[in-house]
């Protein structure tokens, strides 16, 4: 499937809620973020079905398997560092968020992955 279709894109879209579900029942939290980036390593939700799995990767290990010569900017910039903090944010870590079908993965996003600061923690 190409990832221009509109099936592909509404894939994406849904693992994005998927993630959103994940901040919303606390289970995502800016501590996650802080200790991914304390630890330079990369956010990765892995989901199959109902379930998921959250891990910390290190970042140079992830950069190992990136080709040099790769036209997708994020993946070349995860190679580099963190992402910077923008203005007003308290954290900003990489994620690789993928829904697998067995030993497949069907559809993948990746990020910047960014919390801010509120009056109850970090958002």
């Amino acid at each position: 499937m190409s990832e221009t279709s509109p099936d592909y894109i509404a894939l994406k879209k849904a693992l994005v809620r998927r993630v959103d579900g994940l901040w919303e029942s606390g289970i995502l939290t800016g501590e996650i973020i802080e200790r991914a980036r304390l630890d330079d390593c990369v956010l990765t939700i892995d989901f199959e079905g109902g379930r998921f799995k959250l891990c910390l990767v290190p970042r140079v290990r992830l950069a190992r398997i990136i080709p040099a010569d790769s036209d997708d900017e994020v993946l070349v910039a995860m190679t580099k560092g963190q992402p910077p903090i923008a203005k007003g944010e308290t954290v900003a870590a990489w994620f690789v968020v993928a829904q697998w079908e067995g030993a497949e993965p069907i559809v993948e996003v990746h990020g910047p992955l960014r919390a801010w600061r509120t009056a109850q923690g970090t958002a």
